[in-house]
């Protein structure tokens, strides 16, 4: 589960949830909400991922750091994972990962990695915000365009095709639910805007002609 907010997000598996600070990423019991432990990164963070083994945390200049799991009741350390030119740039700007694949967005692009083979894609691209990893190896990702102040969302998929949707109000936060969408069980993209919420069904091959719905955001008197 990820709840997030501007950049900074907070990830939350078994019994734990990580919560990334300007300064590091502090850990705390889920049933007590009692803070356990806290892993300093002068240099800054973004965000954080954790799977069963590793949390993964996208540091604000140098790179993708990886701690064990393991260590959240001790003694707490880290060791480089990626950083530049293995990394689209070390400043990063989010991570989110799921089963065997692992996504980060940079000031330079974005990154998309297999864990287990370390095999790596890559786009340069500026202006990036958050980023969705399905388990199936499609990834998501937010480019902020900062004169028109709208976002476009690229779908990335696993297969070898992509589909920009373009032009939307500045998207702060995504979600995708694999295999939902009408069509051909393709995914379902939920996004959270500036003006509202925005649901497309994907239609993979006919994407501008897929299922939309949109929630605007009300004014009150």
């Amino acid at each position: 589960m990820t709840v997030s907010g501007t950049k900074r997000n907070i990830w939350t598996l078994d019994s734990y949830t990580y919560k990334a600070v300007s300064s590091g990423i502090s850990v705390y019991d889920l049933a007590s909400e009692n803070l356990i432990n806290f892993l300093s990164f002068p240099t800054g963070v973004e965000a954080v991922w954790v799977n069963d083994q590793y949390i993964y945390i996208a540091s604000t200049v140098s790179g993708v750091y990886m701690s064990p799991v393991s260590s959240i009741s001790g003694t707490m350390t880290s060791s480089l994972y990626k950083n530049y030119p293995d990394l689209t740039s070390s400043g990063t700007t989010y991570i989110h990962g799921n089963g065997d694949y692992l996504c980060v967005t940079t000031n330079a692009g974005v990154d998309k990695y297999k864990i287990s083979s370390g095999r790596r894609e890559f786009t340069l691209v500026s202006g990036t915000g958050k980023c969705y990893q399905t388990t199936t190896g499609d990834y998501y990702y937010v480019v902020h365009n900062i004169l028109s102040e709208s976002s476009d969302l690229h779908a990335i998929y696993n297969s070898g095709g992509r589909y920009i949707y373009s032009d939307l109000s500045t998207i702060n936060d995504l979600h995708i639910t694999e295999g939902t969408s009408i069509y051909d069980n393709a995914n379902v993209i939920f996004l959270a805007t500036s003006s509202g919420v925005v649901v497309f069904e994907e239609k993979r091959g006919d994407e501008a002609n897929c299922r939309k719905r949109f929630y605007f955001l009300g004014t009150s008197s």
